[in-house]
């Protein structure tokens, strides 16, 4: 089993759609992250968006899909719980033949016990920091408070190495129009 503490594959797409003035960076950009299979987690596949059109604001968020619900990460933390329904819920099936869609309901409840369409319910929780916490100002103030200090810092070197080398190769898969690998034990590119 791998013990990754990152992608093994990174790319990405983009381009100039909005500021046509001799940019020569991105203003609009999708990077793809493909983690593997590990002893904690199963593998699975990371986008994220980037968008400078607007060119303000603090609009940023990162959004969690699992099977068991949704967490939002922004200027709150939303955890959306939804449990898995017992039958299909109507999305998977629409377009087969009416008989076979009856079919495949018969079948799927016969398994479960259930009588009909469940329904689901929301166990919603959300957190909101106070409106005096500035992330990027905390993050500022321990950085330079442990310069000062020599004091210890949770991002070590190593961990800045995590999360960069995959973040530059997310610009050379723009720039050069292809895919790279990523060894992220070794931290390196691989040919």
């Amino acid at each position: 089993m791998i013990n990754s503490t990152g992608p093994t594959r990174v790319m990405s797409l983009g381009g100039l759609r909005h500021w046509k003035d001799g940019r020569d960076v991105p203003d609009v950009m999708v990077g793809i992250y493909e983690y593997p299979k590990t002893d904690t987690h199963p593998a699975f596949n990371l986008s994220l968006h980037v968008n400078f059109v607007s060119g303000e604001g603090d609009n940023y968020g990162l959004r969690l899909v699992g099977s068991e619900g949704v967490m939002t990460v922004g200027n709150s933390v939303t955890l959306e719980r939804r449990p898995r329904l017992s039958e299909p819920d109507g999305y998977a099936i629409p377009s087969f033949p009416r008989a076979m869609q009856e079919t495949y309901l018969k079948e799927s409840r016969a398994k479960s016990g259930e009588t009909g369409p469940q329904i689901r319910a929301s166990n919603d929780e959300q957190y909101t920091v106070s409106s005096r916490y500035d992330a990027r100002l905390d993050h500022f103030a321990n950085f330079f408070n442990a310069m000062r200090t020599r004091g210890a810092v949770v991002e070590d070197p190593t961990f800045g190495l995590r999360a960069a080398g995959p973040s530059l190769l997310t610009n050379e898969s723009y720039y050069n129009n292809r895919a790279y690998s990523w060894d992220p034990q070794a931290m390196k590119v691989l040919k």
